[in-house]
C-alpha cells in the first residue's frame, strides 16, 4: 500500500501542469490532473494584479495547490508568478515561468489600469 502511495504521488508531481489561458471573457486555470476542467475567473472579479518573486516554501508551504499566511497558490516550479487581488480582499499566486509575459497578456485585456 505504501509503494503504491509513493509511486501515485510521484506520478502527480511529474504530471503536474499548470496551463492558464488569458482570454477576451476571462482568464483560464488549470492543474493539471487536479483540476479535469480549467476554472474560470471573471474580470470583472480582479482588482489587481503584479508579478512577484516569491518564497514557495516559506510563503505558501512549498509548491502545488496551497493555502498559505499569503493566500492561495497555484503553482508547479520556480518562485515567480503573477499575483491577482480580488475585489473580495482575497489574493491567488498564479506561479509562471514567463511571469512578465502574463501580466503583459493581462495588461492588454485589461486595459492596463490594474496592474498594482
Amino acid at each position: 500500500v505504501a509503494s503504491i502511495a509513493i509511486v501515485g504521488s510521484m506520478l502527480l508531481i511529474l504530471l503536474a501542469a499548470l496551463i492558464i489561458e488569458v482570454r477576451p471573457d476571462a482568464l483560464y486555470v488549470q492543474y493539471y490532473p487536479i483540476h479535469l476542467k480549467p476554472r474560470k475567473i471573471l474580470y470583472e472579479t480582479i482588482s489587481g494584479y503584479r508579478v512577484l518573486t516569491y518564497r514557495p516554501i516559506r510563503d505558501y508551504g512549498g509548491w502545488g495547490l496551497k493555502y498559505g499566511t499569503k493566500g492561495k497558490v497555484y503553482n508547479v516550479k520556480g518562485n515567480r508568478g503573477v499575483e491577482l487581488e480580488f475585489t473580495d480582499g482575497k489574493t491567488l499566486m498564479l506561479g509562471s515561468q514567463r511571469p512578465e509575459d502574463f501580466a503583459l497578456a493581462l495588461e492588454n485585456v485589461l486595459g492596463g489600469h490594474k496592474r498594482v
